[in-house]
């Protein structure tokens, strides 16, 4: 493993941590917000980190907490010293504030860009798998 993908593959665990913890400034702050877009997995594209972030944020405040999230099949592709493609297959378990269990399972692809010399998600997208 090159010192990139070890690099893009600490902040991805990072990015899980804080995802898990529920901590929204601290998720989001894995992101560039100058040069940010993503496709969600029901087809849906943002060309800024605001309408992602407002997304995020409302998903988040249904969930009481993640009683599971898993990565499969992680890999990280080296584009350039600057530029990393990671993708992952993921499965999620949250029980949400109503007390429901909801399961989710699915794929994705970051484009992480160092800037600064820290490494930062430029682009996102989503897909969802089967349970």
């Amino acid at each position: 493993v090159s010192s990139i993908e070890a690099e893009v593959l600490q902040r991805f665990e990072a990015l899980a941590a804080a995802a898990q913890s529920l901590d929204v400034p601290a998720y989001l702050a894995f992101f560039d917000a100058s040069v940010f877009s993503a496709l969600n997995a029901d087809g849906v594209v943002m060309h800024a980190l605001p309408p992602f972030a407002e997304m995020y944020r409302a998903s988040i405040d249904s969930v009481d907490g993640y009683l599971s999230l898993e990565f499969d099949r992680v890999h990280v592709s080296r584009i350039s010293s600057d530029v990393a493609v990671l993708t992952n297959e993921y499965k999620a378990v949250v029980r949400l504030k109503t007390g429901d269990v909801v399961e989710g399972a699915g794929g994705g692809t970051q484009v992480w860009s160092r800037t600064s010399g820290e490494w930062l998600l430029v682009s996102v997208s989503s897909s969802s798998g089967p349970q």
